[in-house]
């Protein structure tokens, strides 16, 4: 049968371990800890992207698998459009996550030494990179046939909202 062993705490480490608690090295601790936890429920903060076109694109909607292929760069063209421009956004964007999370089932970073393997080999190079949704905007506006995507919530200035895509980002 198992008898339970009770094992006496020396008043020596209670004391030692009521210093640490009430050091204020103790309490920074704790509160970049509660902070790093707490930023790390906020970043996966749910939201959506839309994949937006040039008004005068001719395809109404568009397929995960053929913007996988675009943004790869494996293909260029659409059958029924022609030559297709894209679009990209900043790495740390959090559109640019979901986007990278929901379509090409990568992460930023792995998409980057992607593309830096293909250029290195000269095998391609990556889509333009824009720092936001208005200069995504204002770029697609002027240019035929391009794609790009921007967060649900930013006004779309009249272009053609090809796709809508939930979720959090990583």
């Amino acid at each position: 049968m198992f008898t339970p062993q009770y094992t006496v705490i020396p008043a020596r480490v209670l004391i030692q371990f009521k210093i640490i608690t009430n050091s204020i090295v103790y309490k920074i601790f704790i509160a970049v800890t509660l902070m790093y936890f707490f930023s790390q429920l906020i970043d996966n903060v749910q939201a959506d992207i839309i994949i937006v076109a040039n008004p005068g694109f001719k395809a109404d909607t568009i397929s995960i698998n053929k913007l996988k292929k675009l943004w790869l760069g494996k293909t260029k063209k659409i059958s029924s459009i022609g030559r297709v421009h894209i679009i990209d956004q900043a790495e740390y964007n959090d559109s640019t996550r979901l986007f990278y999370q929901k379509i090409i089932k990568k992460k930023p970073k792995q998409v980057k030494a992607y593309w830096a393997k293909l250029q290195f080999i000269g095998k391609g190079f990556p889509p333009r990179i824009l720092q936001n949704d208005n200069a995504v905007i204002k770029w697609l506006l002027k240019t035929k046939n391009g794609i790009g995507y921007i967060d649900s919530k930013t006004k779309t200035s009249n272009l053609k909202i090809l796709m809508t895509i939930s979720g959090s980002a990583p």
